[in-house]
């Protein structure tokens, strides 16, 4: 209900306090005259005046422009949706009576009921607020068909297709043998085999093109991997490999192993494993294995920064050791390196996940214990011999490289490094590297301790898909 509307002498009355009220704001009257000539005490002269506040500061505060918002009717919006729906409703009953009547002319064929179909509802859904799930609801047809339909009509294609297999062109086998070929394959996927596809859609089904797709990807995968050159690692003792991994990411820190191994022996070094290993770490845990197992010749590590570090080639000075960096995703050097961590890694990684929470010190005795297990292993590569053993028999072979060789073999490799970037006209620190490895490959290549192999176990797949008689 809303409040009756004041009278002449009532407003009257209240613009007489308001003009009290200002001038004892303005400092023209004290609280106790004002009071007097309104006949009320002090106390309720203060309770009129924070009134008379309000209501200014409610008056006076921000609007929208415009006239004010009409109150809204709940009981009049309800029956405005309702008549709305039962409108709605009673076009949807009209539509599906037509729909009937249509379908019972004997002359009408799927395709024309289907386009019906579709224009029908796409012309309700344009009068009716309903979803064009529930349209198709109202009229018995399922919506995944109407998307179908609607789909197929909009791409200029007939509403419903003949049942049966399609009839194909003759396909040029050696026309698509060469477009297979010009693709980018992967190891598990080719780009650009929907748009070959939709190519020679009209002459192979698609199951088909995949399997021709697979078989020539898995020739070029074999063909690559037969080009492949292999590395074998003949003299125990003389080339470590030098490299950290991550394991898991716990809940204050990520948790990494660091790993040495001597590479034709198989051997592992004590693994550490806790935040990853700095440089000046790396340095004083290889100084510590140096002294205890004598320094190897050649120590192979990949571009890792911590593995880099200042103090460790500082140490590799002073023990003689010549360092041999492994080119990113080269697999010959970088195989033996990440098979060795893979060994130790997945099985820590299942353990971890299963037994977790768990610390840091629980982790690095699971690490020993799994070493020491690979190293008294027989492997099939060191003809069932263990680890161990082959890497302790070669420790008095490897007195033969003292300091004087170690300074003869550095000076040949350097010689030679100097040779091969005057002849190959380096300008780059990345050119640099390779000479280095190069020269670095020479010696160990012409001293036995490797031998370069390509890969014989591969060999290619015949296509018969392909084949012509």
């Amino acid at each position: 209900m809303n409040d009756p509307k004041p009278t002449a002498h009532q407003q009257a009355l209240a613009r007489q306090r308001a003009q009290l009220i200002m001038q004892v704001r303005s400092g023209l009257l004290n609280a106790q005259e004002a009071a007097r000539q309104l006949r009320i005490s002090r106390k309720t002269y203060y309770k009129w005046e924070r009134r008379a506040l309000a209501a200014m500061v409610e008056a006076l505060g921000n609007r929208e422009h415009g006239r004010p918002p009409l109150r809204v009717d709940p009981e009049k919006e309800a029956l405005q949706r309702q008549s709305q729906e039962l409108q709605a409703q009673l076009q949807v009953m009209e539509q599906t009576v037509r729909i009937r009547q249509w379908l019972e002319q004997p002359d009408k064929k799927k395709n024309e009921v289907a386009e019906m179909m579709v224009t029908t509802l796409t012309r309700l859904k344009r009068q009716v607020p309903w979803p064009y799930q529930r349209l198709c609801q109202s009229l018995a047809l399922p919506y995944a068909s109407f998307r179908r339909w609607k789909h197929r009509l909009e791409g200029g294609q007939p509403a419903l297709f003949k049942p049966g297999p399609k009839k194909m062109a003759p396909l040029n086998l050696e026309e698509l043998h060469v477009h297979l070929c010009r693709l980018k394959h992967g190891r598990q996927r080719s780009r650009g085999i929907g748009r070959l596809y939709r190519h020679y859609q009209g002459q192979i089904s698609r199951r088909d093109l995949q399997a021709l797709t697979e078989t020539v990807r898995r020739e070029f995968t074999q063909q690559r991997q037969a080009e492949l050159r292999r590395i074998t690692w003949h003299v125990p003792g003389l080339v470590w490999s030098l490299d950290d991994t991550q394991l898991v990411r716990l809940a204050s820190h990520k948790l990494h192993l660091h790993q040495v191994q001597d590479l034709a022996s198989r051997y592992k070094f004590t693994p550490w494993v806790g935040e990853r290993a700095r440089g000046e770490t790396v340095a004083l845990r290889l100084e510590q294995l140096f002294l205890r197992h004598g320094p190897p010749l050649v120590l192979k590590r990949d571009n890792g920064s911590n593995l880099n570090h200042q103090a460790v080639d500082e140490v590799l000075t002073r023990y003689l050791v010549i360092p041999l960096n492994s080119p990113p995703h080269y697999p010959p050097y970088n195989g033996g390196m990440e098979c060795a961590l893979r060994e130790l890694k997945t099985p820590l990684v299942e353990k971890i996940l299963a037994r977790a929470p768990i610390t840091e010190s629980q982790v690095q005795v699971w690490a020993e214990v799994l070493a020491h297990e690979l190293n008294h292993r027989s492997r099939g590569c060191l003809d069932g011999q263990v680890a161990c053993e082959v890497f302790q028999d070669a420790k008095p072979a490897m007195k033969a490289y003292t300091l004087r060789k170690r300074r003869e073999t550095f000076d040949w490799i350097n010689e030679l490094t100097m040779t091969l970037i005057k002849v190959l006209a380096v300008h780059t620190q990345r050119q640099a590297e390779t000479a280095r490895r190069l020269a670095v490959e020479t010696w160990l290549q012409r001293n036995g301790v490797i031998t370069i192999t390509q890969n014989k176990k591969v060999l290619p797949v015949f296509l018969e898909q392909f084949a012509h008689n």
